[in-house]
């Protein structure tokens, strides 16, 4: 649909104010933007564009700014089949598993008639994780994260997030020196055999 980042492509005069803001409020401390919906790396590359307009529109009218990190959400298949050109062009990344699942699977997650085509643990998503996953630590190393657990999430999910090499956004992070976190509460319990 024409939402997210398509939204603001639409309508480009509320997305700059959207960027301006954002990029007046870096001034006070370290910001990251990530841009949603993303399913080419045009959409990547206008969105940087919009955003350096952004910040020489404000260094032209003489107002202070910061810099900020730029960073997208996966949800499209199309945007984590080419994770290794995605990789290069930003900061950092999300896994939005909730829309890379439905997207996958062509199923609406919100349509009941169709909800047992709905299936988080296909091996398609497998996949699609592993080759974000993988190209980023090849890469980047550490900084990859998964969102959406919401309806998604399940006693299982940590095993299998772990398994992939994934960090919830409730687990501590620090990108500048790429270490990975401690493991959530319910992993400690973990045998090693289990994280395979």
């Amino acid at each position: 649909g024409n939402r997210a980042l398509r939204l603001c492509f639409t309508y480009p005069e509320i997305f700059k104010t959207q960027l301006r803001a954002a990029l007046r409020a870096a001034v006070a401390g370290d910001l990251w933007i990530m841009f949603p919906m993303v399913g080419s790396m045009d959409d990547i590359r206008r969105a940087k564009a919009a955003l350096r307009a952004a910040g020489e529109e404000l260094k032209a009218e003489g107002k202070p700014f910061g810099t900020v990190r730029t960073g997208i959400m996966i949800e499209i298949p199309s945007i984590a089949l080419i994770a290794d050109m995605v990789v290069r062009e930003v900061d950092f990344a999300s896994i939005g598993t909730n829309d890379l699942c439905q997207y996958a699977t062509a199923v609406d997650r919100m349509n009941p008639a169709v909800s047992t085509y709905y299936q988080k643990y296909h091996p398609a998503m497998f996949r699609l994780i592993r080759t974000v996953v993988e190209t980023h630590l090849r890469v980047r190393g550490a900084g990859r994260r998964r969102a959406g657990r919401g309806r998604a999430g399940g006693p299982g999910d940590e095993k299998t997030e772990h398994g992939a090499g994934l960090r919830g956004p409730d687990q501590e992070d620090d990108h500048r020196h790429d270490h990975f976190p401690r493991p959530g509460d319910r992993l400690q319990g973990m045998r090693h055999g289990d994280r395979g």
